[in-house]
């Protein structure tokens, strides 16, 4: 059982691999579901076979069923006795299956963050052509994104931190976001206490005075949530740009003298 393990733990790690070329599969199986040759072959083999759903719905399956596998390995642990040899086998099977799970949902967090990144890149770049807003679109990583309630009213914003700046915009009923304000995170000050709001805190632009937000929480977790992703994000900014890329390296890596 545990060879059988190991060689199915290493097998699936080319799942992760599967979520890397996700948006070109999906792509491909559009173009080919598109075609009403390869429709005519697919509809008929599936009819053979018995499926009712549709080709990707089929596609998806291993990933899916792999993400259960550890809790079905917890139960048989659970029922499996301690004096029993096999039991320390089910546990590593386990304790496997679990760092899976984790590797195969961060790949998907990751690719799913870049669509969205690319998304948001060419909504900066409507919003560049069509106003005059001066936005920077050197936007490569999306740290946080959601909804908070405008202090002391029932109106809502958008927040979206990137790397180089907090984008404020609303969304509209349509879907479509509508850009309200954006902060550079090098200009961002974040004002913590709002007197008689536990849940509000305060963004202030340093370089634009008018770009003053008063924004409130849900509950006390979300905020510490904000809070901290602004401040973190900020400190990095500020890190490298009074330090220097190559400082920075050598700081949290070993980076041999002959280098």
């Amino acid at each position: 059982m545990n060879t059988n393990c190991d060689i199915t733990y290493k097998k699936n790690l080319v799942i992760t691999e599967i979520l890397e070329t996700e948006e070109s599969s999906d792509a491909i199986i559009s173009e080919i579901t598109q075609n009403p040759q390869t429709t005519n072959i697919i509809n008929q083999r599936q009819n053979e076979l018995g499926h009712r759903l549709p080709l990707g719905s089929y596609l998806v399956l291993p990933v899916q069923r792999i993400l259960r596998y550890h809790l079905l390995l917890k139960k048989l642990a659970a029922y499996t006795s301690c004096n029993e040899t096999d039991q320390s086998v089910v546990v590593k099977a386990h304790d496997k299956m679990v760092l899976l799970a984790k590797i195969i949902n961060e790949t998907k967090n990751k690719y799913e963050k870049e669509g969205r990144v690319k998304d948001i890149r060419l909504m900066i770049q409507h919003l560049k052509d069509k106003t005059n807003v001066d936005l920077s679109n050197n936007c490569f990583e999306l740290h946080a994104e959601g909804d908070l309630m405008i202090a002391g009213t029932k109106k809502k914003l958008h927040l979206i931190i990137l790397n180089n700046m907090l984008l404020i915009v609303k969304e509209q009923k349509c879907g479509l976001l509508e850009y309200k304000a954006h902060i550079l995170i090098k200009n961002i000050n974040i004002i913590e206490q709002v007197k008689g709001n536990p849940l509000g805190f305060r963004l202030v632009s340093n370089a634009e005075s008018k770009h003053s937000f008063t924004l409130q929480a849900t509950f006390v977790e979300e905020k510490k949530f904000w809070v901290k992703m602004l401040n973190d994000i900020k400190k990095d900014t500020s890190e490298l740009s009074s330090i220097g890329f190559g400082e920075l390296m050598s700081k949290y890596f070993y980076i041999p003298r002959s280098i």
